[in-house]
């Protein structure tokens, strides 16, 4: 079976796909277009650069040790290309720190 194939099962076993429960040890938000401008703002202790931006380090870790964060959210307006290398490296990053956590 596949896990497109799965999915779809699943899909037709539950009633409404917004009440699956899931259990999860990490939440990592991958998705979007454009910088949403409420999350800098609103996560206490996140260090911002220009235009409300996340400041991260080489490994795309920001000042919150537990936030990793990339493409435009740190860049602002940047192309596809290098905010897929910034996912490739925060995630590569992230199994690292969580690994040694």
């Amino acid at each position: 079976m596949g896990v497109g194939r799965g999915y779809c099962e699943l899909a037709e076993s539950v009633a409404d796909l917004n009440d699956l429960p899931v259990d999860v040890d990490q939440v990592i938000v991958a998705v979007g277009v454009s910088p949403n401008p409420l999350v800098p703002k609103s996560i206490e202790g996140l260090e911002l650069g220009r235009k409300n931006t996340i400041t991260v380090s080489e490994e795309m870790q920001s000042s919150r040790k537990e936030i990793f964060a990339g493409g435009d959210i740190v860049r602002g307006g940047a192309t596809v290309i290098l905010a897929m290398g910034d996912g490739r490296r925060a995630a590569q990053n992230m199994d690292e720190y969580l690994q040694n956590k």
